[in-house]
């Protein structure tokens, strides 16, 4: 009898251990969960999400050479990365020079400033703005804006090589109430809300509206190559609104959403210098939708694209043909 009780209380005592063993097996992987949790937590918040990492303000000082990648030449003293933003001023003897392909946030030239690319590529997840007098030479780079553009003014060449642009964002705005940029490479705009005004384009120039706000454009563009207006969005496109635009190589006009793409709306004389191609699956095409006048140039033609016209009005208002009225 007495070894019975002897060997049940050498039971307890071995379950006892065993439940405490399992309770701190319980407690440890509680531990080991809430670290891992927290861990996960802070690598989504700061390693995968990088828009909750703030950004640093650079701004280009050029004290030691032109090259980008010196990080004497910014102050704060670094190189800018993805979320920061950058800003190059006015009135300095040395300005930037791209010797590597740069991504970073959103960036700023002020007027009279320079940026030299100089083949690379520069992506900017944020916004852009290029102000008045200042200058931009991609040299065959790539030019990506993910973010809000706007062309104030200034200039945009490439010397060498076929650099292009392109503007993602949800609005692309060229020209201001006292002039616009001047773009010599090819250009490619896709943007719930687009606006030209006062803007030599010398490239091929493609504006796709994609938004379901009313956009107006006051006009006095110049478009010096084969140029792609299309409204794909709800909200109507208008051009020539005030003054008229001129266009000097075909034009290729495309309505594939519900709102109206208009030309020539309220500027008069507004100048098609080559032939002019429709397309339309949705609101439809008008010319001279006000009180806009236009003139196509002698022997060039209207025409039906690829695409076909199968939705939407197709308007010629107000349209004299090599000077003659029609």
């Amino acid at each position: 009898m007495e070894m019975k009780k002897k060997a049940t209380k050498g039971l307890k005592i071995k379950q006892q251990q065993k439940t405490k063993l399992v309770q701190r097996y319980l407690i440890a992987g509680g531990i080991f969960s809430i670290f891992a949790f927290v861990s996960a937590l802070i690598y989504w918040n700061l390693g995968v999400n990088t828009s909750a990492v703030a950004g640093v303000s650079y701004t280009w000082n050029g004290s030691s050479d032109s090259l980008w990648s010196n990080a004497d030449n910014w102050t704060p003293s670094g190189l800018p990365t993805i979320n920061d933003q950058i800003t190059i001023p006015s009135s300095l003897s040395r300005y930037p020079v791209l010797d590597n392909a740069v991504t970073t946030s959103d960036m700023t030239l002020n007027s009279g400033s320079q940026l030299d690319m100089n083949g690379f590529s520069l992506t900017l997840a944020g916004s852009f703005v290029m102000n008045t007098t200042s200058a931009l030479e991609l040299r065959g780079g790539n030019l990506l804006i993910n973010g809000n553009a706007t062309f104030n003014g200034g200039t945009i060449t490439t010397s060498t090589g076929t650099g292009n642009m392109v503007t993602n964002g949800s609005s692309t705005v060229f020209g201001s109430g006292s002039g616009g940029p001047t773009i010599h490479p090819d250009i490619e705009v896709n943007s719930g809300i687009v606006t030209v005004r006062n803007t030599t384009f010398n490239g091929i120039t493609r504006l796709t509206k994609t938004g379901a706000s009313n956009d107006v454009a006051s006009g006095n563009n110049t478009f010096n190559d084969s140029t792609f207006i299309t409204n794909s969005g709800t909200g109507y496109l208008i051009f020539s609104n005030s003054t008229r635009d001129i266009y000097n190589a075909p034009l290729i006009l495309n309505s594939l959403g519900a709102g109206v793409l208009y030309m020539a709306y309220n500027g008069t004389n507004t100048q098609f210098n080559e032939n002019l191609i429709f397309n339309s699956t949705g609101g439809g095409i008008r010319i001279g939708g006000s009180n806009g006048t236009s003139i196509l140039a002698a022997d060039k033609q209207l025409t039906i694209g690829n695409t076909g016209y199968t939705s939407g009005t197709l308007q010629l208002s107000r349209m004299s043909i090599g000077g003659s009225s029609d």
